[in-house]
């Protein structure tokens, strides 16, 4: 609890606003990392022909000797594209920048701004998931997904297409995609088939009720599709009074940790 309090004291000053990464990242290639690199690392994949950027960050006190715990961070819509940069702006990043200690290793795939890169990005994301598991020492049985706004829609498709890989998820300010679940569904059958499908796996949501970016009632309707599936592993908080820009506030709250890292595929 120590290390938490440090944490929510480090990030107290981080802003909502998306300002350009200053710190820089280095570049590797996946697979050839022998000692990873502290802090940043510009990596990425190529699925279907479409080149998917990703960082990945290790803590100061990486011990490549040690199991790490992964968080796969994906941030909202504005962050898509393909500079390698922008998912790192908000949400996780500036949080890891505050946070040097923090004791994960940190993934920031980007996703794609067109519908062809959303697609290869999902056939992307295991890989991605593997490779930094291999590069760094990673646990398998502790990865997480930890995204914000669109990301937190997109992890949801990822969840509801497989969630085997993932022991947990942390969403803040997002719902689903009802196509993306299933083409041509509505958005009351989208939430009977993911709440049916992950009902037995760990999700907390965050929402803002006065959110009109991903509105509230997608979140509310996808809470009552867990309910009604009989889950016991959802946990839902909504802030009274508070608009999307909610991440901040999420990430700096110790026990979304505490309850993140006790989780276990």
């Amino acid at each position: 609890m120590r290390m938490m309090t440090r944490l929510v004291l480090a990030i107290a000053a981080i802003g909502c606003g998306s300002d350009t990464p200053t710190n820089p990242a280095t570049t590797v290639t996946p697979g050839s990392v022998v000692a990873p690199a502290i802090g940043f690392s510009k990596r990425s994949l190529t699925a279907d022909g479409i080149t998917i950027p990703y960082q990945a960050w290790a803590p100061q006190n990486f011990d490549a000797a040690r199991r790490w715990p992964i968080v796969v961070a994906l941030a909202g819509s504005g962050e898509r594209g393909s500079d390698g940069e922008k998912q790192t702006s908000v949400g996780m990043g500036p949080l890891v920048r505050a946070q040097p200690g923090f004791p994960a290793v940190v993934v920031f795939p980007q996703i794609p701004s067109d519908e062809a890169g959303r697609l290869a990005f999902d056939k992307a994301i295991y890989q991605i998931v593997s490779d930094v598991i291999r590069d760094y020492n990673g646990d398998a049985d502790r990865v997480y997904l930890a995204s914000l706004s669109y990301g937190g829609t997109e992890s949801f498709t990822l969840l509801y297409g497989d969630p085997s890989p993932f022991a947990a998820f942390v969403s803040v300010a997002s719902g689903i995609c009802a196509r993306c679940i299933q083409n041509g569904a509505s958005l009351d059958v989208a939430h009977t088939l993911v709440g049916q499908k992950l009902k037995t796996f760990p999700i907390w949501m965050f929402q803002g009720d006065q959110d009109t970016a991903s509105p509230v009632g997608n979140a509310r309707g996808l809470r009552d599709a867990f309910l009604a599936a009989g889950s016991v592993t959802l946990k839902y908080t909504e802030y009274a009074g508070a608009d999307h820009l909610i991440w901040d506030r999420v990430y700096g709250t110790p026990a979304v940790w505490d309850w993140l890292f006790a989780q276990r595929r």
